[in-house]
């Protein structure tokens, strides 16, 4: 059945690099496959495509509270990646697991407005998915 939630609560954690960090949201973004023109020169009207067995896991995108005395993982390797969402009454929160890198990372400092920053993540693999029990 299908469920409302709320993001209050999910959490991150970087297995490797133990990178943490006040998460104010977490986007999955940019997955997808390749269609692949199987038209040749004698196909006439609609061009013919199928779908590849591989797809791009995509990205996460997380905005996030800036501290200054914490490197981003930055140079790291691939490294496990795990959102847990919030328990919604079970004994054990889904989960989101994936592998990927830091990509891109940025902060801004305004006044009058808390430190802020924009990560980015490039997975790899296949994500894996654990409901909640």
């Amino acid at each position: 059945m299908p469920a409302n939630d709320i993001g209050d609560g999910t959490t991150i954690v970087f297995g490797t690099s133990s990178f943490a960090a006040y998460v104010d949201s977490i986007r999955w973004s940019g997955q997808g496959r390749e269609e692949i023109d199987m038209s040749h020169i004698g196909t006439t009207e609609g061009m013919p495509f199928l779908p590849s067995d591989m797809y791009d896991p995509g990205t996460l995108q997380l905005e996030l509270h800036h501290d200054p005395d914490v490197t981003p993982p930055l140079a790291g390797a691939n490294e496990t990646i795990t959102i847990t969402f919030p328990l919604r009454g079970g004994s054990s929160a889904a989960t989101f697991a994936c592998t990927g890198n830091v990509q891109n990372y940025e902060f801004s400092a305004a006044k009058r407005e808390k430190i802020s920053a924009s990560m980015t993540v490039k997975l790899s693999g296949t994500p894996t998915f654990t409901a909640e029990t």
